[in-house]
């Protein structure tokens, strides 16, 4: 009887996700005839420097504080009229803050290594994704039901970033309560892609990849529930990173829930224009107590790693198959690896399940309050639906099909095996890893998708969720661009509390593919 459910299950998502693909076409087909947009080239060398130079001048007062902050200001105002990244901002503070910096520098009695220790970011500019907590400044996750909330209290990672001397800017867009993999919501409107206005700079994270891509931010943070911050940190060309479960405080977060399942699923990470800044907020964010667990400054002997690859990917039914170029992108990290690191490779085969997507489906469909982050419409997700038609709908589209998608699993694929499903995945995949291997997997099986397009192909995101699925840690890199110019991404992925494998493997990816390319700016 359970078979036969679940094959119908299979076949209700199949047609109805036909039908999706052909209403998202018909919604979003404005932005296939538009002409991109492209922002203005960066012109100031101080928005090229990373986080890492720009606090060892600061500190060294080559540079002022409040030079760097005006000029990351003044990036801002300059490409947010095209990408919409920005939800609220803070620069007047954050001017006076740099001041502040540049005064106490000046005052200090502090040697440059002390300096360093307590405050390794100081004077630094960093941008936070709305969705977690800044005082007072806008925390509504991008619902329209809670517009106009302020935050009252710093999240902890802000706290963790105050402290080491960074200076928030800004709080920049989500889609509406984190639940989309496109960046948009009814309070600030669509966020866009720096290659191609016309494409999606990916979701939740969207806001926060768009501006750091485009030269308006260096660092910032996300979070990530089913790939919000490895997949838009693809989509955009730049560094991002998912933490093993539960070893950073997500406290100040828009929506959450107590539940052990989202618990363990869901995580904040950091988002970088260049790889050498991810160690940087590594040591910073992750509590104290996390710290010895994933051995993050432990050197790690590349002759010792083992790098596994897939050949097949039939695993991630529903998912579309990686396209060549990133299939090449891998091919291509595992010969540098085999070849230059002396690594050893190993082709694997990951566990058949009913499909990644479906079970992370059924994952999310378990979590106790999952109907609060979804707004409880109860049957009337379809009117919602219709009511697009017409433009009254009063919750954006893609929560609409998300909400479509969680009744039919609720009434048709509801099993309960989904946990002995993720106990096998997990325990195959940590005994192949082991202490000492990576999984290279694509990011995601294409580069980014037009506005509107990964509605229609939600399913994609089976190469994301399957590692929220599992705790496990993974690092988003950029691995050049394709032939029409836009990004590709490539995981790194380890067994529970390596992280330190996945940032030493990505290091290596950084020097064979060169990390970042600035998007096409406008001459």
């Amino acid at each position: 009887m359970t078979s036969f459910v679940k094959k119908g299950s299979f076949l209700a998502l199949a047609l109805l996700l036909k039908i999706l693909k052909i209403f998202c076409q018909f919604y979003f087909i404005k932005f296939y005839f538009k002409k991109p947009k492209r922002c203005p080239t960066i012109t100031n060398p101080l928005l090229l420097k990373t986080a890492s130079q720009l606090s060892e001048e600061i500190r060294n007062r080559k540079i002022s504080s409040e030079s760097v902050v005006r000029a990351y200001i003044s990036r801002v105002k300059n490409v947010n009229p095209i990408l919409n990244a920005v939800m609220e901002d803070r620069f007047e503070i954050a001017i006076q803050e740099a001041k502040l910096v540049d005064i106490s520098l000046m005052a200090t009695n502090l040697n440059l290594n002390e300096v360093k220790n307590n405050s390794p970011l100081l004077g630094v500019p960093i941008t936070i994704k709305e969705s977690i907590a800044v005082e007072n400044l806008s925390n509504t996750g991008g619902a329209t039901g809670l517009k106009g909330v302020k935050a009252t209290e710093d999240a902890d990672v802000v706290k963790l970033l105050r402290i080491s001397g960074a200076i928030v800017l800004l709080v920049s867009t989500t889609p509406e309560y984190c639940v989309s993999l496109e960046t948009y919501n009814k309070i600030s409107g669509t966020t866009y892609n720096p290659y191609d206005t016309r494409r999606t700079a990916g979701g939740s994270s969207g806001g926060e990849a768009a501006l750091i891509s485009s030269g308006a931010s260096l660092i910032g943070i996300g979070s990530d529930l089913i790939g919000s911050v490895r997949l838009p940190a693809c989509f955009c060309g730049i560094w991002g990173h998912k933490f093993s479960r539960e070893i950073v405080s997500t406290r100040g977060h828009i929506p959450t829930s107590e539940d052990a399942t989202f618990k363990s699923m869901f995580t904040f990470g950091p988002l970088t224009r260049y790889y050498t800044d991810l160690p940087l907020l590594f040591n910073i964010i992750v509590e104290k107590n996390s710290k010895s667990a994933i051995s993050l400054n432990s050197p790690v002997d590349l002759k010792n790693v083992k790098v596994c690859f897939l050949k097949d990917y039939s695993v991630f039914r529903f998912c579309r198959k990686p396209e060549p170029e990133i299939l090449f992108a891998i091919n291509k990290i595992v010969k540098h690896l085999e070849c230059t690191c002396m690594c050893k490779p190993e082709l694997i085969k990951l566990p058949k399940t009913g499909g990644y997507s479906f079970l992370y489906m059924e994952k999310l469909g378990s979590i106790k309050g999952v109907e609060d982050i979804l707004e409880n419409y109860s049957g009337n997700y379809f009117k919602e639906l219709l009511l697009h038609l017409i433009g009254k709908s009063h919750i954006t589209f893609t929560h609409t099909c998300l909400g479509i998608l969680n009744c039919v699993y609720r009434c048709l694929g509801s099993t309960d095996n989904s946990d002995e499903h993720v106990n096998t995945i997990r325990n195959q995949l940590q005994d192949t890893l082991g202490s000492n291997g990576v999984l290279l997997l694509p990011t995601h099986p294409t580069a980014a998708n037009f506005h509107g397009g990964v509605t229609s192909k939600l399913y994609d995101y089976g190469y994301t969720a399957i590692i929220n699925i599992l705790g496990l840690p993974a690092t988003q890199c950029p691995v050049g661009l394709n032939s029409a110019g836009l990004p590709l991404g490539v995981q790194v992925i380890s067994a529970t509390c390596n992280d330190r494998l996945t940032l030493r493997v990505a290091e290596e990816i950084d020097k064979l593919f060169g990390g970042w390319i600035p998007p096409p700016f406008s001459e």
